[in-house]
């Protein structure tokens, strides 16, 4: 989120959400962030703080490149949506492009691992896991940003699948 509010080059992230209409509110509610347009300021943030370089893989954060003992940061310059489980714990990440002429999908998400399988995690639960218990239903819908849509206009009882 430090990323998101401080830095000068997120300032292309704070004027899509302004655009969509995210208020600080649904930032705060779902610790909406911003990954660096760099080739190491993720695995370099991660280090300084004493992870390990297979901590940091593991984490789905950085890709070990072929045939080298060099990493680079999976997400770049995107929209970073923490991926949460059911009791809160941050299990992955999904990463939106904010230059549509730039190569590369859209979406991107964390890779399957040990805490984040696409199969059993859908975003948003733990957010609207109260309004589900209260409604006594849930809406499911595709993505990360339809969710922070219809909780923006007052709909918290509402998932996306992975």
């Amino acid at each position: 989120m430090y990323q998101l509010q401080k830095s000068n080059e997120a300032a292309h992230a704070q004027k899509y959400l302004a655009k969509r209409s995210l208020n600080n509110d649904i930032v705060h509610c779902f610790s909406l962030g911003y990954a660096q347009d760099s080739w190491n300021a993720m695995h370099h943030f991660f280090k300084n703080r004493s992870f390990s370089d297979n901590d940091i893989l593991n984490a789905g954060l950085i890709i070990k490149k072929e045939g080298t003992m060099r990493y680079y940061d999976r997400f770049r310059g995107r929209l970073m949506f923490p991926i949460r489980n059911v009791n809160g714990y941050v299990v992955g990440f999904g990463a939106r492009i904010l230059n549509n002429d730039a190569a590369g999908a859209k979406y991107i998400n964390s890779p399957q691992g040990m805490v984040y399988n696409k199969s059993d995690i859908v975003y948003g639960l733990y957010e609207a896991k109260n309004s589900i218990k209260q409604k006594d239903y849930v809406i499911v819908t595709e993505g990360y940003m339809d969710v922070l849509a219809n909780v923006k206009v007052g709909i918290k009882n509402i998932i996306a699948t992975s």
